[in-house]
């Protein structure tokens, strides 16, 4: 239950952040809301698909995987 309260809390700060972006750049929101989405993906994969209780090289692999798409895409910006 908390694992949702938190993925629709950083859902609605996302939502927020999208439309309140008066005073920062685009790149600097894009890239909280990009950061903010793969920790949202992180949180899922780990939790509701249960790769927190793989093998450690699973679970390591997955987590380089993130990091890594999540870097590139902040580089394309």
């Amino acid at each position: 239950m908390l694992i949702w309260v938190v993925l629709i809390t950083l859902t609605l700060l996302s939502f927020y952040l999208g439309h309140s972006s008066e005073h920062v750049s685009h790149t600097t929101i894009t890239m909280a809301i990009l950061l903010l989405s793969f920790f949202k993906v992180r949180m899922v994969i780990v939790y509701f698909m249960e790769v927190k209780d793989t093998p450690l090289l699973l679970r390591c692999f997955f987590e380089l995987w993130c990091i890594t798409v999540c870097a590139a895409l902040i580089v394309i910006l």
